[in-house]
């Protein structure tokens, strides 16, 4: 009606490219159908307007070049501020941007967004596994990266999903000796793209720097470094009961700015969950302080020197911590080693290499879907 009002006073229409634009995102308009939205949908006398929405399904198929699938990455952290303190939603967001770099369309979803009905129009569906169990799309392609939590994982919850990547060296391996995992290959955690040995200059900032969360406990590196007396700083949330004001710098640093920190530090501390550090589930603190060139003590897990080389040295006890956060720091190779090691690092885990392995995985998945016979026609 008001389309027809426009015309009858003469006015120029604007030509109508609703369709052309959802096939340019894979989709094909198959009809068109009204729905009233009204301005208070508990007052049947309230303002309301018809509009019309389009009936679209996504055209079968991958046949453009390069390969442009529409993703979700799932991950367990919570809308709103307080899920910018959660470490997957980062994470997931360099993931989206890699993926997006490569052509692909996007979403990144919390929890709270998990059951949106728009899901229904995916090709994949990434899940990263942290602390929820995620049932896999009845119609997606379904991939899982776990990248923590391992013990939360079941048998049958990998049985379920299409592909499966862990951030370890030695979990993948154990999965297919058992045959628990569909496909396992290891995606170690890639480094986010504000992390570079050049943000800082070294030694300039805290002696002894953590940069996390408590999660309700008092974390063994924490712990460890006050009973060695180190010259500690701490930003994270949730400290009160834990830590003495004075040594929390803040509540949570710009994801941005955190490479500044850890390039300038004196020393960075780490720490794992227990079943991370006994399936060499690697911290992504690690790449991401490594890939800053800082000298980083962390507890001991398994593969350690063969990614990072001298600059992540493992600590058991409060004599050992001692001894690796003395000056001149004897256990850590010297600036220039660092730095060049931090740039080997950043070639070998970054976010586009990530993304384009997972690219890869799903299209050869959702092509060897389309070569297999219907069920009608067998």
């Amino acid at each position: 009606m008001a389309m027809a009002a426009l015309r009858s006073r003469r006015h120029t229409i604007p030509d109508d490219h609703t369709s052309t634009l959802w096939q340019t995102s894979g989709f094909e308009v198959t009809g068109v159908r009204s729905q009233r939205v009204s301005a208070d949908p508990d007052d049947p006398e309230s303002d309301s307007v018809l509009l019309q929405q389009q009936v679209v399904r996504h055209v079968q198929g991958i046949d453009e070049h390069p390969p442009r699938l529409r993703w979700t990455i799932d991950t367990a952290a919570p809308a709103g501020p307080r899920g910018e303190r959660w470490g997957d939603t980062h994470f997931a967001r360099s993931l989206a941007a890699a993926l997006e770099r490569s052509g692909q369309n996007v979403s990144v979803d919390s929890r709270d967004a998990r059951h949106r009905p728009s899901r229904d129009h995916d090709d994949v569906v990434l899940v990263l596994r942290g602390l929820d169990l995620v049932e896999p799309h009845p119609t997606a392609l379904n991939m899982q990266w776990i990248i923590s939590h391992p013990d939360l994982v079941s048998m049958a919850e990998l049985k379920s999903f299409d592909s499966v990547y862990a951030a370890s060296l030695s979990w993948p391996a154990q999965s297919v000796a058992t045959g628990d995992c569909p496909s396992n290959p290891c995606c170690s955690a890639p480094i986010r793209a504000s992390s570079t040995p050049d943000r800082g200059v070294p030694d300039t900032g805290p002696a002894v720097l953590f940069v996390g969360n408590s999660r309700g406990v008092f974390r063994q590196a924490v712990r460890t470094a006050l009973a060695a007396d180190a010259d500690l700083t701490v930003h994270g949330a949730d400290w009160d009961e834990f830590l003495d004001p004075a040594t929390v710098a803040s509540s949570g640093v710009p994801n941005d700015e955190v490479g500044a920190l850890y390039a300038s530090a004196g020393i960075v501390l780490n720490d794992h969950h227990v079943d991370m550090r006994r399936d060499s589930f690697l911290s992504n603190r690690l790449f991401d302080a490594a890939a800053c060139g800082a000298r980083i003590a962390t507890d001991p897990v398994s593969g350690l020197h063969e990614t990072f080389g001298d600059l992540v040295q493992p600590f058991h006890d409060e004599s050992d911590l001692t001894r690796l956060i003395t000056s001149p720091y004897a256990a850590f190779p010297d600036n220039e080693t660092r730095r060049a090691r931090a740039l080997q690092i950043i070639a070998q885990h970054t976010f586009d290499q990530r993304a384009a392995r997972l690219v890869e995985d799903a299209v050869t998945a959702l092509r060897g879907r389309e070569r297999r016979p219907s069920r009608s026609s067998r």
